[in-house]
């Protein structure tokens, strides 16, 4: 009975970390792509949220999203 008991915990701690990981993954390739689209525009260039299309904004960090919510 303790061997059932360890492997199901043993299994609900690997799902568990799988999950984790794997948001984690997704949030790395959201940076990158949006850090890929960045390096587009030109150097020196003020960026507004305007310009960055709607796909990279999940991408953009929140203090961001929120000074421009306030302005």
């Amino acid at each position: 009975m303790f061997i059932v008991i360890a492997l199901a915990a043993l299994t609900g701690m690997a799902a568990y970390e799988h999950f984790k990981r794997f948001h984690e993954h997704v949030h790395i390739l959201c940076g990158i792509r949006l850090n890929a689209y960045l390096y587009t525009i030109p150097k020196g260039e003020d960026i507004t949220l305007q310009q960055i299309p709607a796909e990279y904004w999940e991408c953009l960090p929140p203090n961001v999203l929120n000074r421009q919510k306030q302005q």
